[in-house]
Parts: structure tokens; C-alpha cells; sequence
């Protein structure tokens, strides 16, 4: 994962918690702190970088320009300024060819430029990826990266989706046809035709139904690329989209035990994370059963196909879960990580800003008498504290918003456990006021936007702003954002479908799907 890798130098920024010992433990502990704090600068010496975009639409037509700013920060603190002073902007194809490249210079503090793009450019899905010189001494896993669609001029007001099911051998895709505001084309027809050969695939047609749909059989393939091309003609206009078909119409499961290690004699929280196999978020419903066939719990995914379940795991039993895709009839059984009777695991629950942690360990089994736990965000330390009793308790008071890592350590510094808690701080507030309550047409607008902090004060930055047409434009909340990307994407590793979402509110429910992603997405076994 990026935030297990300790990538970022360390400042003079170190708390350490240290409980009443005995004189003797007290410079034990003292000594394993320093030890601790010293391989942390060890490889943190060198300073790091992050890149975020602002474009001034999410997605574009052939011919238009993207108007960007790109905001550069350290990778720990998140301020910027003291880094490169060039940023190179690329947008890249679903072959991932380069189509055009800028190379934008810093100008009183600002990164700002534009990319035109060619009338001549084929619609379809892109990519624009950002990164700076330095940056280049990393793997492009660290380089910002966004999907970013390219549509034909025709294509203006067309928002296709495309769902598949497999139902025995047969292969069926969904199509269904939006319009900006949501609303669906009903009653159009659709020509369309199923690439399964390298010539003469021929043309169907069929109507959208009220729901804007129309199902359609994908037959076998030749080895080549398949996809679905489909022409929607509405009034004097013809609108024309392209799906590229995955192999085979399939899902998996991955079940993620809390700490890494699935503990014998305890009660543990598992996750789950179900993809098909194109990456994309599976809804499922399941049961786990033990040897026996007996079923022991239930669980369902609660957002993306990510959740959580309680499970009281028995010494000497092994376990299996039966799944069903929630939207089609394809029902599998997966194998559960074996119960181990000598790990241990971190175990959390968070209560009023203060998270109480537990080592969880078989009965069988005593813990070491030396443990610590250490606790970063970003690579940057926070503390070593030794543990008592196999608990304690940590405020999230003073913890620096983002990913906090907790790994579990002996004496001998070897790793145990870890696991992964997103913090949430309140520290700004904004308001925006426009001087009128309607317009006419063609009127000017005026807004008045503040930014304060919890005492009111305004706050000083940088900022940006984008302003489009609300039915033209169909802007999406759950999209990635600088919020949800400088805080989780650019900090855990793999593909999160709607980052913006879990940042969408404070809620509750937003919480615990916020902690089933740091489950699954930041999920590790240690060895």
C-alpha cells in the first residue's frame, strides 16, 4: 500500500506516549522509541510530492478546451510551495498512448494552462495523468491520475450506461440511455450492432422502454476485441457510443479479517469486497457456514460492493461463505483465511473522537510481554506507546486528518498487525451567497464566498473555481475532488469507484463505509 511505504521525511513533529514503568522498563522503552523514531528518518529523508488537477468540466467534446489549474503540495503536510516548478500534464488514451503533453510553469505561486483538443479527436474514455520531475523517481502509482470521457459533438446530451449478467451461458447487457438531468429516452430507437468477428457484424435494431433500456445477446467471440456499438436517434439528431465487453461476465469476493489474520477462540470483524472482472463494484448478498453446513451469519455489502460483518470463530474451524450478486442469479462459495491459533490482530472501535484498541489473540496463546503500537499519517510519526494489558485508548483530538496507520510490533520489531483508520477534522466552514434570489436571462450574477474556521476567522489560500451550465454539464458528487484525493486515493493503493461519496457528509453510515474501505481496500496479511 502507499501509506505503508514510509515515503516522507520526518520533521520535528514526534508525540510520544509514554505510560509509568519501572526505571528499568522506562529506559527499555526509551531506548525501542529512539530506535523507533530513528529508522523512520532513516527513510524519510528525501521530500515528496503531490499533484492535484482542477479542471473546469468533468468530461469534454471534441474541439473544446480544458481550462486546468494544478495545485502542487508536500506529500505529508499538504501546504505548498519549496517544490518543482514545473508540472507536466498528459492526456492519454484507453491504449495508453499519449495524445498531447504540456508542460506548465509556476507563475507567482500558480499553476494554471489549458490543452485544446483537436476536432478531429475520437470519442472515448481518457486519462489525464500530472506529475512533476521529481516525481519521476517514484512509480507512476504515485502520479496524479483521472478518467476523463471525450465525447463527439453529436453525442452532446447522451449519458449511456451499461450493465452485464450472465444467466447460465447466455450473456445479456443493459444498456440504458440518460440525459443530463437524469431523465431517460424513452420509446427511441436504438440501432446497434455486437462486434463478435473482424467483418460483416451486422446491424439490429430495437425501441428503449420506459425505463430508457434495451437488453441485448452477446453471442460467442472470435479472439479479438469485443465491444457494443449503439446509434440513439432522437428528433434530427443521432447519438453514437461504444462499450468495450469484458472476457466473461464473472465476480470475486475477498474477505478481509480486521488486523490481517483471522484469530482462533475470538469474535472478529471481517470484510468483504466484491468486483467482477472488470474492476467495477458487485453487489452481493451471502451466508458463512461453518464444516458442519451450519450457518453461523449473514452479511451484505453496504456501499460499492464493500462491508462488514461480525463473526464468532470457533478453535479448530474452518469456515465458507455463499455469495449472490444482489442484480443477477450467479451464486458462488468462497473459502475463508484459516483461523490461526497463533497471531494476533488489532481490533478498534472509535467512541466520541478516542479509538479503543484491543489485541486480539487465541485463548491458547498468551501475548508478549513487550508490544508496542505505532501510529503514522503520511509517514509522518506520531507516537510509540507501549501497551498494557493488551488495550488502550487513543484521542483523535490532535491526529492530522488522512489515513492514521496503526501497526501492532513486539520487542524485536517485527510487525503483527495492522490496521488502517480514516480521521475526519472539522476545520473550516464555508458559506456562498449570490446578491439576488432569480435572474433573467443574460443577467450577471454575483456571489460572495467565505471561508472561516471554527472561530470565525477568514482563511487565507488558493483557490480555484469553475463555473458551467447545470443542465449541460452534469457535474457528479461522488467523483474524485481534491478533498477526497490529497486525503485517500493518492494515499492507499488500487482503484476506489466514488471517492467522493465518503466525503459527501459526517454521518454515521458515511463512517462505517468509510471504515469498511480502510478494511479493504488498506486490507494486509502479515506473515
Amino acid at each position: 500500500m502507499k501509506n505503508n511505504r514510509i515515503r516522507y521525511y520526518l520533521s520535528l513533529w514526534v508525540i510520544l506516549f509514554v505510560s509509568i514503568f519501572t526505571s528499568n522498563a522506562q529506559q527499555t522503552d526509551t531506548v525501542y522509541m529512539n530506535n523507533v523514531v530513528s529508522s523512520f528518518k532513516q527513510v524519510t529523508n528525501l521530500p515528496q510530492e503531490k499533484v492535484y488537477l482542477h479542471t473546469d468540466k468533468p468530461y469534454y467534446f471534441a474541439g473544446d478546451t480544458i481550462w486546468l489549474k494544478a495545485y502542487l503540495v508536500n506529500a505529508i503536510t499538504h501546504f505548498s510551495g519549496n517544490g518543482s516548478h514545473y508540472v507536466y500534464v498528459e492526456l492519454i488514451n484507453r491504449k495508453n498512448k499519449v495524445q498531447q503533453r504540456i508542460k506548465i510553469r509556476q507563475r507567482e505561486d500558480i499553476f494554471s494552462s489549458f490543452i485544446p483538443l483537436p476536432k478531429s479527436l475520437e470519442a472515448g474514455d481518457y486519462y489525464l495523468r500530472a506529475y512533476t520531475h521529481w516525481m519521476l523517481n517514484e512509480k507512476s502509482d504515485y502520479y496524479y491520475s483521472r478518467n476523463l470521457k471525450v465525447f463527439a459533438s453529436q453525442s452532446s446530451f447522451i449519458y449511456p450506461e451499461i450493465r452485464y449478467e450472465q444467466k447460465g451461458k447466455k450473456r445479456i447487457a443493459t444498456v440504458t440511455f440518460k440525459r443530463p438531468d437524469n431523465t431517460v429516452y424513452a420509446g427511441n430507437y436504438v440501432h446497434y450492432m455486437v462486434r463478435t468477428k473482424p467483418y460483416e457484424n451486422k446491424f439490429r435494431q430495437q425501441q428503449t422502454n420506459k425505463n430508457g433500456e434495451i437488453q441485448i445477446d452477446i453471442p460467442e467471440k472470435d479472439k479479438i476485441e469485443q465491444y457494443i456499438y449503439v446509434v440513439l436517434e432522437d428528433k434530427q439528431l443521432k447519438h453514437k457510443h461504444t462499450f468495450y465487453v469484458p472476457d466473461a461476465f464473472d465476480y470475486h469476493v475477498d474477505f478481509f479479517p480486521e488486523g490481517g489474520s483471522l484469530i482462533s477462540g475470538c469474535t472478529q470483524k471481517v470484510g468483504i469486497k466484491a468486483i467482477d472482472t472488470n474492476g467495477n463494484s458487485v453487489e452481493v448478498t451471502g451466508s458463512i457456514l461453518n464444516s458442519k453446513g451450519d450457518t453461523i451469519t449473514h452479511f451484505k455489502s453496504a456501499y460499492a460492493g464493500i462491508g462488514s460483518f461480525m463473526l464468532p470463530i470457533s478453535i479448530g474451524e474452518k469456515y465458507k461463505a455463499v455469495v449472490s450478486s444482489i442484480t443477477g442469479d450467479m451464486k458462488k462459495e468462497f473459502l475463508l483465511p484459516d483461523p490461526e491459533a497463533d497471531k494476533f490482530s488489532l481490533s478498534i472501535t472509535e467512541r466520541n473522537g478516542i479509538i479503543h484498541y484491543t489485541i486480539l489473540h487465541s485463548p491458547q496463546e498468551r501475548l508478549p510481554d513487550n508490544l508496542y503500537l505505532i501510529a503514522h499519517v503520511r509517514g509522518f510519526l506520531l507516537f510509540v506507546q507501549p501497551i498494557q494489558k493488551g488495550q488502550g485508548a487513543v484521542s483523535l483530538k490532535s491526529i492530522p486528518e488522512g489515513i492514521l496507520t496503526l501497526t501492532l510490533l513486539d520487542g524485536n520489531y517485527v510487525p503483527h498487525s495492522e490496521r488502517l483508520v480514516f480521521v475526519r477534522q472539522n476545520h473550516s466552514t464555508w458559506q456562498l451567497a449570490s446578491d439576488k434570489a432569480s435572474y433573467g436571462s443574460r443577467s450577471p450574477i454575483s456571489l460572495d464566498i467565505h471561508l472561516s474556521d471554527l472561530s470565525g476567522q477568514p482563511i487565507k489560500g488558493d483557490f480555484s473555481l469553475s463555473v458551467t451550465d447545470n443542465y449541460a454539464i452534469k457535474c457528479d458528487s461522488t467523483a474524485d475532488n481534491i478533498l477526497s484525493n490529497l486525503l485517500l486515493t493518492s494515499d492507499i493503493k488500487g482503484y476506489i469507484e466514488t471517492p467522493g461519496y465518503y466525503f459527501k457528509d459526517n454521518s454515521q453510515r458515511l463512517k462505517a463505509c468509510l471504515d469498511n474501505l480502510m478494511m479493504t481496500q488498506g486490507g494486509v496479511v502479515l506473515m
